[in-house]
């Protein structure tokens, strides 16, 4: 111990004698350091972190129903009981729908707040704390419509209750119902997952007929129809593990289908103990992380190849200092001691840097992350044991290079006459290669992501984004049923038209991008037969007078709907031309009949191609009812304005307001903000790799210029004899500018390479661009030659200026 504080000492001594290379070396160390920090405070924020309020998170798995081979996620409520009752493997299953906002009242204040129904043993699964109160008991669950309370988060607590010891028991309106609050969480519980929408309101499922009624009846099998509606968590028996849950719930899957086939077919439980996201959501996160932790490990390493760069100069500048020592005594694991002891010091002082980067961009990268995540990062205890022990992992790699190129030397002849270093310069020049290398596949990474946000940016939708205003309602949560609906929506239709400042307005059922599908059957009498099934499929919508004018979707043929195609009137549809050409090729579709059920509906429109679902997709056949023929309780009024459409939003909500001021909005939003959701996966992964590669170069490009000069340096005798020889200061500055491109060009070679053999990790964040894209590739590799000449400018530049004399009589 003596001995390694005597060599930290001696090595901070000599550091803080050379501030500009330690100041360097460090700011290059946090670099490299704090990329890898931030990514990792990601990976345990979103993946390593079990999200706080809940008890013994390890015991907790996630249910997810499964259909042949994919896992969709949600169950009806029928198989939720049968799992939840005869299951062996399991303390307790809960099912929860997801949030929707509803209007609350606290009597003094209203307010649109998220709202989750749960079953009555959600918080008990869970081990939710309270902070007030308690949860729900099973005599609240079992008579649908029949409950009449409520758990309200802390926040709901303290904002809206002003923390009043007397909150449990006090009464509520949820959509104009009055409920008691029985309780409130502790203020750590924030919900299930990141990923989750989280509530200020829980009430139990059993008040879904009243506070958000469906047509069907959710709560049993009914011939006909299966409504899949619920998420399920579960916590583990004493003893039994996620594998045990997952042989239960397949014998438990197989035995549904086999007496409940109508309802089950097909389909079966996938347990995991990844809980806190949905199955697929989960290996998409990962994948992103993984990139993401690869393109910072390759910073890192670039960034140790520089500092090793540095530490070799240095070494090389101190080789009579270490012939000294060796003359005195000093044996070569005394000096590979010194050597580590310093690169120790310079670790900490990276780690310190890394730490404090991290707490910044942490908060900025998370803020970059798609799928609408909503985690705390924060540098805590294990964030900062990676920190420490990555440097010191680094500190030992990055010192053992100079140490063992020093020690491998003979320091008393170095003592006496000095060393060409022919071995150095070429682990130098290796170093080089290698940053360039490593910086050509990230810098062609970050290049591959920005073409593909690019190409996604531009695709031609179909349809107008900008200033146009969305606004969704959910009827059926206020107690409307179709002809009141029918006759909001008109009222709507009219109140949101008169508003100063729009042009148009529309309604939907569903908007495209928005992530809903609908699709159903029909039959074309006269059309070319389907290509496979009895009847034809399509994806369907219905849409009020004035929503093709509104998204300026145009109508190549017929007309658009108007009011008085309502339920007294006869049944049309407007279907697009992907549609009419899978029925009838290029012949006119006006006027021509299709079956629904039992219902004739004529073609009284054209519409022209769009994207409905996802960007990229080929064009999807579509068929549009009309709204007032085929009301849905979920409408969206799409208003297009004259100016910027959020500044509608006021104007809106009071128009809204003043129909029914019972009515929560759902959600208000601009188009250009939904199709921002579509694009951010490709905008905020383009953006971090991005950062990350402008780093890796500007370090390779510091490295390459570090490299040069030093070169230069050590030259400058043979300069000098050249052009004291006749060498025009031209050719040296070309000789030293072609070493600098010749060392660049290798690492391109290199670098090309292992981008061709790495770059297919990018596919599933890619949007029409190939993973091994050649122009990507050719325009990164120009574009480290461009910098590797920017960078060997100033030392060839330099070398063309000795003055052979004046650098002979020095020497």
């Amino acid at each position: 111990m003596s001995n390694l504080l005597l060599e930290l000492r001696t090595a901070l001594r000599g550091l803080r004698q050379t501030p500009g290379f330690s100041l360097t070396a460090i700011v290059i160390l946090g670099l490299g350091l704090g990329a890898n920090v931030t990514i990792f405070t990601l990976v345990n924020g979103l993946l390593l972190q079990a999200p706080p309020g809940i008890r013994q998170p390890e015991e907790i798995v996630r249910v997810t129903r499964q259909n042949r081979n994919t896992i969709s996620g949600f169950f009806d409520y029928p198989s939720y009981a049968d799992y939840r009752d005869q299951n062996h493997t399991l303390q307790g299953l809960a099912a929860y729908d997801g949030t929707a906002i509803v209007l609350a009242n606290t009597g003094t204040t209203a307010m649109e707040v998220p709202m989750a129904m749960v079953s009555e043993n959600y918080f008990d699964v869970l081990g939710t704390p309270f902070a007030a109160g308690r949860g729900f008991v099973a005599e609240e669950s079992r008579t649908p419509g029949g409950a009449s309370v409520a758990v309200v988060s802390h926040r709901f607590w303290q904002e809206y209750m002003a923390g009043s010891p007397s909150a449990v028991g006090a009464r509520l309106t949820i959509n104009g119902h009055p409920v008691s609050v029985v309780g409130v969480v502790g203020p750590a519980f924030h919900g299930i997952g990141p990923a989750e929408g989280q509530a200020d309101l829980w009430v139990p499922l059993a008040m879904q007929p009243v506070l958000q009624p469906f047509d069907a009846d959710l709560f049993h099998r009914v011939p006909g129809t299966v409504d899949t509606w619920l998420s399920m968590i579960g916590r583990l028996a004493p003893g039994a593990t996620a594998t045990a849950a997952q042989a239960d719930f397949t014998v438990m899957a197989q035995r549904l289908e086999a007496e409940f086939g109508e309802w089950n077919e097909g389909s079966g439980a996938y347990v995991t103990s990844h809980f806190a996201y949905q199955p697929a959501l989960r290996a998409r996160l990962v994948t992103l992380l993984r990139l993401l932790g690869a393109a910072s490990a390759t910073v890192l390493l670039i960034a140790c190849a520089n500092l090793a760069l540095l530490l070799l100069a240095r070494a090389s500048g101190r080789r009579r200092e270490f012939g000294v020592r060796a003359a005195l005594g000093a044996g070569r694991q005394r000096i590979v001691a010194q050597f580590l002891a310093e690169s120790l010091v310079l670790a900490a002082g990276g780690s310190a840097a890394a730490v404090l980067i991290t707490v910044w961009a942490g908060r900025a990268a998370g803020s970059l992350l798609p799928f609408g995540l909503h985690p705390e990062f924060h540098a805590d205890p294990a964030v900062l044991g990676f920190a420490v022990g990555l440097g010191l992992l680094t500190a030992l790699v990055i010192g053992m290079l100079p140490a063992w190129v020093t020690a491998r030397a003979d320091l008393t002849r170095e003592l006496r006459h000095g060393s060409r270093g022919s071995a150095r310069s070429g682990l130098r020049h290796a170093l080089v290669a290698a940053q360039v290398g490593l910086s050509l596949v990230l810098v062609a990474a970050a290049g591959l992501f920005v073409r593909s946000f690019t190409r996604a940016q531009g695709v031609d939708l179909g349809f107008e984004t900008a200033n146009r205003l969305l606004v969704t309602l959910n009827l059926s949560d206020h107690g409307y049923d179709d002809p009141r609906g029918i006759v909001f929506v008109r009222t709507a239709l009219e109140r949101l038209g008169a508003i100063p400042g729009v042009e148009q307005v529309g309604a939907t059922q569903m908007i495209a991008l928005g992530g809903g599908q609908w699709t159903s059957g029909f039959d074309a009498p006269g059309a070319a037969p389907p290509a496979e099934g009895d009847h034809h499929q399509t994806g369907t919508n219905s849409v009020g007078p004035g929503y093709f004018r509104t998204l300026g979707i145009p109508l190549l043929a017929g007309r658009e709907f108007a009011m008085s195609d309502d339920r007294t009137g006869r049944p049309v549809v407007i279907m697009n031309q992907a549609l009419a050409r899978t029925l009838w090729g290029d012949a006119d579709p006006l006027g021509r009949i299709i079956m629904r059920d039992t219902l004739r509906f004529t073609v009284v429109g054209l519409a022209r191609d769009a994207v409905y679902y996802d960007l990229g997709e080929t064009p999807q056949p579509q068929l549009y009812f009309s709204y007032l023929q085929f009301f849905r309780p979920r409408v969206t009024f799409a208003l297009e304005s004259h100016g910027p459409a959020a500044a509608l939003a006021a104007d809106v909500r009071r128009a809204i307001r003043a129909l029914d001021p019972s009515i929560a909005i759902s959600a208000l939003r601009t188009y250009d903000s939904v199709l921002d959701g579509v694009l951010v996966t490709y905008r905020n992964v383009a953006a971090l790799v991005g950062l990350l590669g402008v780093l890796a170069l500007g370090l390779a490009a510091a490295g390459l210029y570090g490299v040069l000069a030093y070169l230069v340096t050590q030259a400058q005798r043979e300069i000098a004899v050249r052009m004291a020889l006749g060498a025009q200061a031209r050719t040296v500055a070309v000789r030293v500018l072609g070493k600098g491109l010749g060392l660049t060009a290798t690492g391109v070679v290199a670098g090309a390479v292992a981008f061709l053999l790495l770059s297919r990790l990018a596919r599933a964040f890619l949007f029409e661009v190939e993973p091994g894209d050649p122009g990507t590739l050719v325009a990164t590799a120009a574009l480290l030659l461009a910098v590797a000449a920017a960078a060997s400018y100033l030392p060839a530049r330099r070398a063309s200026r000795i003055a052979p004399m004046e650098a002979l009589r020095h020497e």
